[in-house]
């Protein structure tokens, strides 16, 4: 008789695509190897596929079934056994992440306390603020999300925030409506009746009765605030992790600043002391000095890293030496100039803001000047689009409660306990530099942080000056708070980027010893 037939040969897996997939199962991935011909069974673990289909001996598409977090093997049964398992047949089941992404907005004005209604709003925005300054320890709840163009649940709102007409030294501290009491933080310090603008990022609550409100609170004295939004972020869940890094709306830092524009260079007796400095910055953004109700664009996209199919960009703008008490308006070049403000600055004193601004189609934006003044602008990230694919070290914005992580000024006044009385008693000195710790710290996740959003607030300068912000200690060509009237407190938001250590570095460009407290309004780690 003839012999009898080889046994058939054992299946074997070298390779699965994707690798990975959400724990809800769904996913197609194609099993590549040998002798898959005549598969009865393919196994994700101890599960069988939903359904699979043996293409050739060397090729079957399966789809994942539903499975807990955590990696199994992919294995392939026929009458030759079972495929032997090995680390190329590994597929792991990704939990699914919440994500929030940000919208970038051209200003929107929604909040006017002063009477008389000078901004020419209507409907809620008029209503809800007309009229009601706040008055000493007062606060005032206002509506956010579903007016202008914020719509309803939304998880947190960028927002300019300008304190005007105030009768006292004062504070304000804006939060999320839900809280029961101001936190120990605030987010514009008021010295005199000149207006002082800050850029805020605030969680918005997303049930309750207070639904999208946030609630402003003013310390001292009378006081009117302004409020224009800027953005907005959506938490959203990603049922496939391994996508998220290609949604919109993500934030990707520079690893340090980078100054795009600084009209001074145009001064002859500024850049004959500065030439190399000048020279660095890019030839398509050497503005001259802005003349007064002038506006001017700058090329922002395609510069320093920051790609053209960016939607939007984090800028430190600052009008240096304003010949009179005067604004900017920041807005994408191209469109209609808002009612809205981005920066105020008295005459003849330095002032900066941070500005999270929409590019145009071209990559520039438009900067607005009410008077004459010198300008500077750095640029920190950017923000993805729908067309920016996946970006390496994009993050996604988690928005906070104000948090006080640092103050420096002797006694301890903010009361903080724990890590977060890192920096009591450690003023900054002339040139000196303050490293300080995020990670881990008041609460603050321990790991995987890239950037936080901070509000840095200079005290007790005796000389005119500037803060930095850089996750090195190697002191930036760039500034995020500026003075030239000593002893008043100027605060400005910035996303500070964490150093591989988990901290970030501030340094004092001013000739005299400087205390900076730090609250922080957010975090962005990776998706």
């Amino acid at each position: 008789p003839p012999p009898p037939p080889p046994p058939p040969a054992s299946p074997a897996v070298s390779s699965i695509s994707p690798s990975s997939g959400p724990t809800s199962g769904g996913t197609s991935v194609t099993i590549s190897g040998t002798n898959l011909t005549g598969a009865t069974a393919v196994d994700f673990g101890t599960s069988p596929a939903k359904s699979f289909t043996v293409n050739s001996s060397t090729q079957i598409t399966a789809t994942s079934p539903a499975e807990p977090a955590g990696t199994v093997n992919v294995t392939v049964t026929t009458s030759g056994g079972t495929s032997t398992t090995s680390s190329a047949d590994r597929f792991s089941f990704a939990a699914p992440v919440n994500i929030t992404e940000y919208t970038p907005l051209s200003p929107t004005r929604i909040c006017d306390t002063r009477p008389g209604n000078p901004s020419g709003l209507e409907g809620t925005e008029l209503t809800q603020c007309e009229g009601r300054t706040l008055r000493p320890g007062a606060s005032l709840t206002i509506q956010v999300a579903g007016l202008g163009n914020i719509p309803k649940g939304a998880d947190f709102a960028v927002l300019n925030v300008t304190a005007t007409g105030a009768s006292a030294p004062s504070y304000i501290t804006i939060y999320p409506a839900s809280s029961i009491s101001p936190p120990t933080a605030s987010n514009l310090n008021v010295s005199s009746s000149m207006p002082v603008a800050n850029l805020v990022e605030v969680a918005l609550p997303t049930s309750g009765s207070h639904e999208g409100e946030i609630t402003i609170y003013n310390h001292s004295g009378d006081v009117n605030v302004i409020v224009d939004e800027e953005g907005y972020g959506t938490l959203s869940q990603v049922q496939d992790p391994s996508g998220a890094a290609s949604l919109p709306g993500l934030y990707v830092p520079l690893p340090s600043p980078v100054r795009l524009l600084d009209t001074r260079c145009q001064v002859t007796s500024f850049a004959s002391d500065h030439t190399s400095y000048c020279k660095s910055l890019p030839s398509q953004n050497r503005l001259v000095p802005f003349a007064a109700r002038a506006s001017q664009s700058i090329e922002v996209g395609g510069l320093a890293s920051i790609p053209s199919s960016a939607s939007a960009v984090v800028l430190s703008v600052t009008m240096v030496t304003p010949t009179a008490n005067g604004y900017l308006t920041v807005y994408p070049d191209g469109k209609n100039r808002p009612t809205a403000s981005d920066l105020n600055a008295p005459s003849g004193h330095n002032r900066a803001n941070e500005v999270i601004v929409p590019l145009s189609s071209s990559g520039r934006v438009s900067i607005f000047s009410w008077v004459a003044t010198n300008v500077v602008v750095d640029v920190s990230g950017y923000f993805t689009s729908s067309t920016s694919g996946p970006v390496s070290g994009a993050s996604a914005v988690t928005p906070l409660a104000p948090l006080r992580i640092c103050d420096t000024r002797p006694g301890n006044p903010s009361a903080l306990t724990g890590s977060q009385a890192q920096c009591n008693g450690d003023v900054v000195s002339p040139g000196g530099e303050l490293t300080v710790r995020v990670a881990g710290v008041g609460g603050l996740p321990a790991s995987g942080i890239s950037a936080v959003v901070i509000n840095l607030t200079a005290i007790g300068t005796t000389a005119p000056g500037y803060l930095s912000i850089n996750p090195s200690t190697t002191p930036p060509t760039t500034s995020n708070v500026n003075w030239t009237r000593p002893g008043k407190p100027v605060p400005v938001l910035g996303i500070a980027t964490i150093s591989s250590n988990g901290d970030f570095t501030v340094y004092n460009g001013s000739s005299s010893p400087v205390n900076v407290v730090i609250d922080v309004e957010g975090y962005l780690r990776s998706p």
